[in-house]
């Protein structure tokens, strides 16, 4: 099978509108079974000032606590993202390929006058186990 439903698992971890300075912790992604996942970040209509932010991804070994940012390069593909207000319909990816048996996304949003609506989607792939359930 070399199609990508059948080896790629793919999970909503987030869609909001922002409000104010809050963050935006995506629902953590379980990675056990897995050997890597990409995290995509989609923005809508970016308010015409203010938005500042940062896409980041962060890991634990403990399901609900203990995340912290990605620190060692090995286990990002990319690099933390800079988000502003000329980012309208735009998506932004950063991979995972560490050893932690949880990883999420976060927005961490230092500025915003708007209500700009975000999703972040979780796509698990290198799957122990052919063809991924649950999609």
């Amino acid at each position: 099978m070399k199609d990508l439903k059948n080896n790629v698992k793919v999970s909503p971890c987030a869609q909001q509108a922002l409000s104010g300075t809050t963050n935006v912790d995506g629902a953590e992604v379980d990675m056990k079974g897995f050997q890597s996942c990409m995290f995509s970040l989609c923005l809508k209509t970016v308010a015409a000032t203010g938005l500042t932010a940062e896409f980041k991804l962060q890991e634990s070994d403990v399901s609900g606590s203990g995340f912290v940012d990605v620190a060692d390069a090995n286990d990002l593909i990319g690099e933390a993202v800079a988000i502003d207000q000329d980012d309208d319909d735009k998506c932004f990816s950063l991979g995972y390929v560490g050893y932690k048996r949880y990883v999420r996304a976060v927005l961490d949003v230092t500025a915003n006058d708007g209500t700009d609506v975000i999703s972040i989607q979780a796509s698990q792939s290198h799957a122990d186990a052919k063809p991924v359930e649950g999609n």
